[in-house]
């Protein structure tokens, strides 16, 4: 049975939520490394500090993760690049192209199915089993001078923190065919640090694939429903959606539309800073919407725009929360005035609960915001935003 403490849950998570989101590589390689340490614990070997495993393990992963995303119609942008290459028609992006000779060959071939065949059983054809070796290439220099060096980088500001690899390539002379145990020969060794690798085989069960929630709950659905041909991705998607969107926020854009136009000026929630005209004002989540789908009154504030830029999907921390509790309490009195009804309903459903005393709710809700922003970050991991 898997050991879960809520430590190997923090640093996932920290690794997830604050590192750079440039790309999706480093959900890659999170994905494939808690696979791999499920499904190949017999390569496993432990030192001191480290735990290795043979890299091309990895490799094999992300051929898997990435081939039918870029072998489909629908254009599924990987990275920032690959958006820019998608509006401008310029070059494409030197990962998202090395699929692209394998990917053609098998379109007319088979297809994914037949190319994981084809590797499975070492019948890479000849004809394409150069551009196949350059696309494993690829994937491993992607995948070792990327996220490898960069995961954990927000986290201890160096580089190979978490993860490090020696890299290796078969010789051009090697005519071995080309299968799953010649990539575990031939491409080099990772290594993780022992806390992390822990961490990823005793949490990562309930983050990822066959184990997660979502997931089996599709899976269930799915298997009851074989007759309608319903597929698993839209059931997926269905169970996923959420009523409410982040633009939704009519009645905090309401309420502060009509807060500056009384008074001329509104001041910025996190710094005192004087907003004086609409195109100036951002109404910012304090718990972010991505985190915490939630737009209430009392969750959202104004801003000026560069603030709520930097802020992004972070925490506010205790000590700015406390720094800025007057701002806070002082447009929750105001919201109290607008709407009473709405706004110590919502406060009472998010924030206090049944006990909600109508003398002290202003501290009974700002002690609980507080109390959730701690939880956030000190037990959660998400990011922390001091201002």
């Amino acid at each position: 049975m898997v050991s879960f403490d809520l430590s190997d849950f923090k640093i996932i998570n920290d690794l997830i939520e604050r590192d750079s989101k440039d790309a999706t590589y480093k959900y890659a390689l999170i994905r494939g490394a808690i696979e791999v340490f499920q499904k190949y614990d017999h390569y496993k070997t432990v030192s001191e500090n480290d735990v290795s495993y043979p890299l091309g393990l990895l490799i094999e992963r992300w051929l898997l993760y990435y081939y039918p995303i870029f072998e489909s119609r629908m254009f599924i942008p990987q990275m920032s690049a690959d958006k820019r290459y998608c509006r401008s028609g310029g070059i494409k992006p030197k990962f998202m192209g090395a699929f692209d000779p394998v990917i053609g060959y098998y379109r007319i071939n088979g297809g994914f199915s037949r190319m994981y065949s084809d590797y499975r059983n070492g019948n890479i054809p000849e004809k394409i089993r150069k551009p196949f070796l350059d696309l494993l290439l690829q994937i491993r220099n992607t995948m070792v001078d990327m996220p490898m060096c960069y995961l954990g980088h927000s986290l201890h500001d160096k580089e190979n923190e978490i993860f490090r690899a020696d890299k290796d390539k078969p010789r051009d002379s090697i005519t071995e065919p080309v299968d799953p145990m010649f990539l575990v020969k031939y491409y080099g060794t990772f290594f993780v640090k022992r806390k992390y690798h822990e961490a990823f085989i005793n949490a990562g069960p309930f983050l990822i694939g066959d184990n997660s929630i979502l997931f089996r709950w599709a899976q269930f659905s799915e298997e009851r429903c074989m007759e309608d041909k319903i597929r698993f991705g839209d059931i997926l998607r269905t169970i996923a959606d959420s009523p409410v969107e982040e633009r939704d926020i009519a009645d905090s854009k309401e309420f502060f539309d009509a807060l500056l136009k009384e008074r001329g000026v509104l001041i910025s929630v996190w710094s005192d800073s004087k907003i004086a005209s609409p195109k100036n004002c951002n109404l910012d989540h304090m718990i972010p919407f991505s985190l915490w789908k939630n737009n209430e009154l009392w969750n959202i504030m104004p801003t000026l725009p560069k603030e709520n830029s930097d802020k992004s999907d972070k925490i506010p921390s205790v000590p700015l929360l406390e720094s800025r509790r007057t701002a806070i309490i002082g447009y929750w009195a105001d919201m109290m005035k607008h709407k009473p009804l709405l706004f110590s309903r919502q406060i009472r459903y998010s924030l206090v609960g049944d006990q909600l005393d109508p003398q002290r709710w202003k501290e009974q809700a700002f002690d609980s915001l507080v109390k959730k922003c701690r939880h956030m970050t000190d037990d959660l991991g998400y990011p922390v935003w001091n201002q």
